[in-house]
């Protein structure tokens, strides 16, 4: 039947999504300091951002965006092992984790604009901002719109190309009126996003040229959740950017936070030393 067609395929969803992640364990993640910061959206709703920190206050900050779904404790292992030399802050985007309120946000305008003050420059270093998959596109969207506040972006299998933005057989299976209200929230959350990745994907495409800092693109070749094509498309519209940088992982899909994590923090160290 489709009910039970739309059951199997979400659960498929869920179980490739939570296939790979953080070697970090809840009782690790536990110890990590949480925080939120409050701002208010350009139509007037307050919003409360949550996020997780680790690493010494007064040094460079280093902010993790994650994708869809998910949260701060993505980022598990960057905040129990923190690279020397960052604050290291992962935040809960919002919609998810402990941000409030507690509904989707599709809007990547507004998903960065509640990131921004964060965007604290220490000793003369802007923040380097890391994005991976819909957090990709929400950071470039950070930094387009805050251009004198960051320091460098690294992209991980970030969605650029409206094209490129038809949403999976499962996004459709699990929108299915019958089925959808056996879904967890954070997945119904998900798949709101998804739907809205070619309208915000195409608002933001103007906007990269915005970029003014180092940029650097991480993405795997068998990637089948975001096609390979998207870094191309990102680096040919970043002209505003002083240095952008395509790595093409040979035989790798798309949890590249955790299954290419030694190169990850080998390019934030890069971009940390840029001029």
């Amino acid at each position: 039947s489709s009910d039970l067609a739309a059951m199997i395929a979400a659960s498929a969803w869920v179980l490739w999504a939570c296939s790979v992640g953080p070697k970090a364990t809840p009782a690790e993640l536990a110890t990590i300091e949480r925080a939120t910061i409050n701002s208010t959206l350009a139509d007037g709703t307050p919003v409360s951002l949550a996020y997780r920190r680790a690493g010494p206050t007064d040094a460079r900050r280093l902010i993790f965006i994650h994708g869809t779904p998910g949260d701060s404790a993505a980022w598990a292992d960057e905040l129990v092992d923190p690279l020397p030399g960052f604050e290291v802050i992962a935040i809960d985007r919002l919609g998810f984790g402990a941000s409030k309120p507690a509904r989707v946000f599709t809007s990547y305008h507004d998903q960065a604009a509640a990131i921004a003050p964060l965007l604290i420059t220490r000793n003369g270093q802007a923040p380097i901002i890391v994005g991976h998959s819909l957090g990709g596109p929400i950071a470039a969207t950070l930094c387009a719109e805050n251009p004198d506040r960051v320091g460098g972006l690294l992209i991980l299998a970030g969605s650029f190309d409206p094209a490129m933005e038809e949403p999976h057989w499962y996004n459709h299976a699990a929108s299915w009126g019958i089925f959808s209200w056996m879904l967890p929230d954070v997945m119904l959350k998900s798949n709101k996003e998804m739907f809205a990745g070619r309208d915000e994907t195409k608002l933001l495409t103007p906007k990269l040229s915005a970029i003014t800092c180092p940029v650097i693109i991480l993405q795997g070749d068998k990637d089948t959740l975001v096609p390979p094509s998207n870094a191309a498309y990102a680096k040919e519209r970043l002209t505003g950017a002083r240095s952008v940088q395509v790595n093409m992982v040979p035989n790798e899909g798309h949890f590249l936070p955790w299954k290419q994590r030694d190169t990850m923090r080998a390019l934030i160290q890069r971009l940390n030393t840029a001029r």
